[in-house]
């Protein structure tokens, strides 16, 4: 049931950038904490696509949505950090498009960038 509820909300976030439908994907990944992990790969790479998104077309995305688009990544790596696989696999999808925040200087998600690396950082042992 958890794989096809992101699922459903994922494609109902490529399509529109719903604030609501990103607070219930937040909201979906705060309940599901552990049981994320079948699923990281998949989620890592749709957040990473979708920060690119805001990234790059500051304008068109509510600080809201941004806000929580920042904290679903930050949410699921907490979630995922007992599993090196899963983390390492969600740290690679975010990698790219938080390294195009930093090289544009886009200063408005520059905070949210470092502080996912920071969250990399942290759970290297």
């Amino acid at each position: 049931m958890l794989g096809k509820l992101l699922q459903n909300l994922c494609e109902l976030l490529s399509e529109n950038k719903d604030l609501y439908a990103m607070r219930a994907l937040l909201r979906v990944i705060s309940l599901s904490k552990q049981n994320l992990v079948p699923f990281a790969e998949t989620l890592g790479q749709v957040l990473g696509s979708f920060i690119t998104e805001v990234a790059k077309d500051e304008q068109s995305t509510s600080p809201n949505y941004a806000y929580i688009l920042f904290e679903a990544a930050a949410l699921t790596l907490t979630f995922v950090k007992s599993n090196q696989a899963a983390f390492s696999a969600v740290e690679d999808q975010l990698t790219p498009a938080l390294n195009m925040i930093i090289e544009k200087n886009n200063t408005d998600y520059m905070g949210y960038a470092f502080q996912l690396y920071a969250t990399f950082v942290a759970s290297t042992d």
